[in-house]
């Protein structure tokens, strides 16, 4: 419990691909994108692109398809949304000219991705055409082309941005979330298998140790009285295989001599008795009788 009340995680220990569904996402998001016809982008802190739909040919086509535009991409992506808090939104203009809406993702006070949406102008805004015409010249972009894809961004109104600005907080908020909850299921997991491991650890420590006993030892479930284990000893002295024992009762086995013996030993143990250096005879594998000394008590934790 002490584990699972520290803090989740530190930052840079998980990744947003490994906390939410990429793939469930964007087709939540095409289906909005179909209806509204507003796009979405979901990056991590390394600039990579987990969920985008409705973006711009001009940023897709163009300015993320050449390394100095792109660079300006992913600074725009990642330090112009340094310091934002999470369910706060950001209008910015990009360094490619271009404006944009950007929240962060953040899960437990850490800050893993940015949701954004671009690329638009405002309508109360001229746009200045003759400074994309010098980035096409700039970059190599072929003009008409890259003109023509400059036509295609969305003019937006103030009323529609801050619209919109409402809805990817509050989408933010409901990946956070989902992320926390994979990170706590993450966690719960990661913790089973450390707890999986250290009883596998302990049940080969307890193996090596309780073959090790030089006297016959056998474990006996008291509910059906059926062994779950014994040691080498028992094989060894009383010549019967380990496998042929193991879920067995010693009535099946035909172990004890006198079976009335055993049921004496039995009632005490569930009675929450024990029993010490008691004799009795009990046959091996081949036949034979051996009489000796046995010992017992009941362990119901």
């Amino acid at each position: 419990m002490d584990a699972m009340n520290a803090p989740e995680f530190a930052e840079g220990e998980v990744t947003l691909r490994e906390l939410i569904d990429c793939g469930e996402l964007q087709t939540i998001m095409d289906d909005f994108y179909s209806l509204t016809g507003c796009g979405i982008g979901i990056i991590d802190l390394d600039g990579q692109v987990l969920v985008a739909t409705g973006w711009q040919d001009i940023c897709t086509l163009f300015h993320r398809a050449h390394p100095e535009t792109l660079k300006n991409c992913l600074e725009s992506d990642l330090n112009l949304s340094e310091g934002l808090e999470g369910g706060k939104v950001k209008a910015y203009k990009c360094k490619n000219n271009l404006w944009d809406l950007m929240t962060p993702i953040v899960v437990d006070g850490c800050r893993i991705g940015n949701i954004c949406h671009g690329q638009f102008f405002f309508d109360t805004e001229e746009i200045d055409r003759d400074c994309f015409l010098q980035q096409a010249r700039r970059y190599g972009f072929a003009e008409v082309d890259y003109l023509a894809a400059l036509e295609q961004v969305p003019i937006r109104t103030k009323a529609q941005v801050e619209t919109l600005m409402s809805f990817y907080a509050k989408m933010a908020t409901l990946v956070s979330q989902l992320g926390h909850t994979n990170l706590l299921l993450k966690k719960e997991i990661k913790e089973k298998e450390r707890a999986q491991n250290a009883l596998a650890a302990a049940e080969e420590r307890f193996h090596k140790a309780f073959d090790k006993i030089a006297d016959v030892v056998g474990i006996i479930r008291l509910s059906d009285r059926c062994y779950i284990e014994v040691n080498d000893s028992f094989s060894r002295m009383l010549g019967y295989e380990r496998e042929r024992i193991i879920g067995r009762t010693s009535h099946e086995i035909g172990l004890w001599e006198k079976q009335s013996e055993y049921d004496a030993v039995v009632a005490i143990l569930l009675s929450g008795g024990s029993v010490w250096q008691q004799e009795a005879s009990w046959r091996t594998a081949g036949g034979a009788v051996r009489i000796g000394s046995y010992s017992g008590r009941c362990d119901r934790t």
